[in-house]
């Protein structure tokens, strides 16, 4: 009897570190201007786990799947930088539509995109968003071979963001 108690406390420890052990991403969160918002370089993870309903908008979006059948080849010389809020309507609208996208096609990996979450007067201490000339957000920056090829700021000009990138991408 001894040795199954023994046995059920070692499984029931086992669970308990592996329930304990579990961290969520490193939270970028402060509380700036009088919002609590995600401020400087963040990741995917950090945006959908500090707000879930970017998820959801992530999840309801379905983009143009003839766009996306455009979009499919792999561009491995391209880079895109996000300025992006928290705050911003027309964030939450765009960012996940611009990653659903990305998941859909597959055009950029997760390490050719780097996110920046501003404060509410669209700035970084780092002066990042002045060298950029970030006046609104969302802003994505397109670059290839480190040159910028193109913006799509704050909505996309044609139908939808999957049709600006690919305008963009196949312009340059």
């Amino acid at each position: 009897m001894s040795h199954c108690r023994l046995l059920l406390f070692a499984v029931l420890l086992a669970l308990m570190i592996g329930c304990f052990s579990y961290t969520k991403p490193d939270s970028k969160k402060v509380f700036k201007d009088g919002v609590n918002m995600l401020y400087g370089q963040i990741t995917r993870d950090n945006l959908f786990s500090e707000y879930p309903a970017w998820y959801d908008n992530y999840v309801d979006y379905v983009p143009d799947s003839t766009i996306i059948t455009s979009l499919s080849a792999p561009h491995p010389n391209l880079k895109i930088e996000i300025f992006m809020g928290t705050w911003c309507s027309d964030s939450r609208r765009e960012v996940p539509r611009f990653f659903k996208t990305v998941d859909e096609s597959k055009f950029v990996q997760n390490n050719q995109i780097k996110i920046w979450a501003v404060d509410r007067g669209k700035s970084l201490d780092s002066g990042l968003t002045d060298e950029r000339s970030i006046t609104i957000v969302s802003t994505f920056i397109l670059y290839r071979n480190d040159k910028e090829i193109g913006r799509i700021i704050e909505s996309p000009e044609n139908e939808n963001i999957e049709k600006d990138l690919l305008i963009i991408i196949k312009g340059s």
